[in-house]
This record gives structure tokens, sequence and C-alpha cells, in this order.
């Protein structure tokens, strides 16, 4: 055994030192070369990254510059009183109450769903309407009495007033020519404010024409006695300067 080792190194004597020269270099890339390329890499995909951050930022930036922050929060004010940030059971009720009064008809009875209901299975149509709309629903049933004009003009009313409401269906019963009671379910809305940050990635748009255009149009909507503007978190914990 030791005869043929000895022979090999006799043989082979001229390349071995070329062969381990070889072995190390090729331990030395792949323990340290390599290793720093990825380095490299990483640092590069993060520079990219920060930079596409910061055009970001900067492009927020200049889209709030132009922006005036007593504008921002009437218009936040006057959003939160059409669609609260919560279901706002008693603005539900005092718009009705005024819508009715202005139309000269009685209330019987206005009632708000069970919250309860919204887990149960009859309510998963809603939910999905719910997804489809972006906001979330207060189902309300509303009894009232009164002459067939005076109901007309309660769901005229009804449906153009700064508290949002929706007429879902009405069944009326005609208690002579001109005098009925009408039984109507209407819906509500509401929609969480979000008080986190946005993610750095997500565009800041200013408003379209369309969104100034329904901007008007809830502001010329009556307000009267049920306005909610008490009701908005002006200055809440957490500010989101990217998120309108």
């Amino acid at each position: 055994m030791m005869i043929t080792i000895k022979r090999f190194f006799r043989t082979y004597k001229g390349i071995i030192p070329a062969v381990l020269l070889l072995v190390f270099s090729a331990a030395g890339f792949m323990y340290g070369v390599v290793p720093a390329g990825r380095t490299v890499w990483q640092l590069v995909s993060e520079r990219e990254t920060v930079q596409r951050e910061v055009a970001g930022l900067r492009k927020k930036s200049e889209t709030l510059g132009g922006l005036d922050e007593e504008t921002l929060r009437t218009e936040l004010l006057l959003l939160t009183s059409a669609v609260p940030g919560d279901k706002s059971i008693p603005t539900v009720f005092t718009t009705l109450e005024e819508v009715a009064r202005e139309s000269s008809i009685g209330l019987a009875a206005v009632s708000v769903a069970n919250p309860g209901l919204l887990a149960t299975e009859s309510a998963k149509k809603q939910n999905t309407e719910e997804r489809k709309l972006g906001s979330s629903i207060v189902p309300v049933s509303v009894s009232a009495e009164g002459t067939i004009d005076q109901l007309r003009n309660f769901f005229k009313r009804a449906v153009s007033v700064r508290r949002l409401l929706r007429i879902r269906f009405f069944d009326v019963t005609l208690l002579s020519a001109n005098h009925a009671v009408v039984h109507a379910g209407l819906d509500a809305f509401f929609s969480p404010t979000s008080t986190t940050l946005g993610d750095v990635k997500a565009l800041l748009e200013p408003l379209t024409n369309a969104e100034e255009s329904l901007l008007t149009k809830i502001s010329g909507f009556p307000a009267g006695i049920f306005e909610t503007s008490a009701e908005l978190p002006l200055s809440p914990l957490t500010r989101d300067p990217f998120s309108l």
C-alpha cells in the first residue's frame, strides 16, 4: 500500500501543487466570493426597493402639498355625516323623525334589525351585498300613516337627506281614498373610519371630478338636527397622512 502511494506521488508530483491550489481556490470562491456576491445582490435589490418607496413618498408629498387640510376636514365631516364610522342608531331615528315631521305624517313604529341576525345563515346575502357596496348596512323597519301625498313626500325626503338611507321595500294599505298605512324597509349605512397608516406602495390620488360632484351633491342634502359632525374623531390616535 505504501509503495503504491509513493509511486503515485512520484508520478504526479509535478501537478499535485497545482491541484491543491485549485482545490483551495475553489473552496475560497465557495465560502468567500459567493456569500459576498449574494450580499451585494441583496444590497442592490434593497436599494431599488428603497428608491421606489422614496419616489412614492415624494409623489404623495406633492399630492398632499396641493391640498388644504381644512378643506379635507370639512369633506371628511361631510362624508361621515352621510355614512358614519359606526352604526349610529340615534341618528337613524332622529333622521326619520325629522323627515316624518317635515312630511306631516305620523310614525307608528321604527325598529332596527337585531344585530345578532348578522351572524345567521339568513344574513349571508346581505353580507355579500355589503361587500359589493364597500359599506355595512343597518336594516330599519318603519310603519307610518298619512295621506298619499304625505307618504310620497316622506319617501322622497328619506332618500334626499344627509344621513344616507335607501328604500328596500314598502307595502301600502289604503284606509280610504286618500289615506293609507305604509310598512317599509330601509337601509342605513356605516363604514368604520381607518386610523392606520396606509402601505407606502399604495398610490394616493386626488379626488376625481365624479367624487367632487358627489361631495357637492351630498353637501346639498339637508342635515338639520341629525348632523353627525360631533361623532367624528378629528385627531385619531394614529393619523394616516397618506390615506384620504
